[in-house]
């Protein structure tokens, strides 16, 4: 029933164990989802137990969430604690898409961490939304995210990474970004 990237999290963590889950170094792009009713149901990961991401590029063109973090629900377990999503690249392109969409009962758990990603939307879309509390915050708005949460302190928001060339999936950095 998986229509993203990834998905973490079961709806029986004793017998089928979803923790210590590794996403390094992919490069993620396009349309993921092919069934969904409407943009933003399925994103390109589901997080609902501890899961390390390191060193991606997440380029959705379609209105998709880039990745969902929730504690739990729907039937599925997990415990959030042990997460990192740590320098990695969300290129979202549509006022639809949005990088993060956090359901989580706190902000400021210290066994997660989200620092040193960079964040830029060329469609100017809502960048992070927390869910439970209603907030959403655009790329501007780096300083409260950290304020709010104490996640992000590192992150860069608003610049373009500047790809050699998105539209054939080039996802190199130019050689003469600032």
């Amino acid at each position: 029933d998986n229509e993203g990237f990834i998905e973490t999290g079961t709806q029986d963590p004793v017998t089928y164990p979803s923790d210590n889950n590794a996403v390094w170094n992919n490069r993620v792009w396009g349309r993921v989802s092919y069934d969904v009713p409407a943009p933003g149901d399925t994103p390109l990961m589901l997080i609902r137990t501890p899961t390390q991401v390191y060193n991606n590029t997440f380029y959705p063109t379609d209105g998709l969430d880039v990745m969902r973090v929730q504690e739990g629900g729907g039937g599925f377990f997990g415990d959030l604690d042990g997460t990192r999503i740590v320098n990695n690249i969300f290129y979202p392109l549509t006022a639809d898409d949005r990088c993060y969409m956090f359901n989580v009962a706190t902000f400021t758990d210290p066994d997660i961490v989200i620092d040193y990603n960079m964040i830029y939307s060329a469609g100017g879309g809502g960048m992070i939304v927390a869910e439970r509390t209603g907030f959403t915050y655009d790329q501007t708005q780096q300083a409260a995210w950290f304020a709010d949460t104490g996640y992000g302190e590192h992150d860069i928001w608003g610049s373009d990474p500047m790809f050699v060339d998105p539209v054939t999936f080039d996802f190199d950095l130019q050689v003469d970004r600032p």
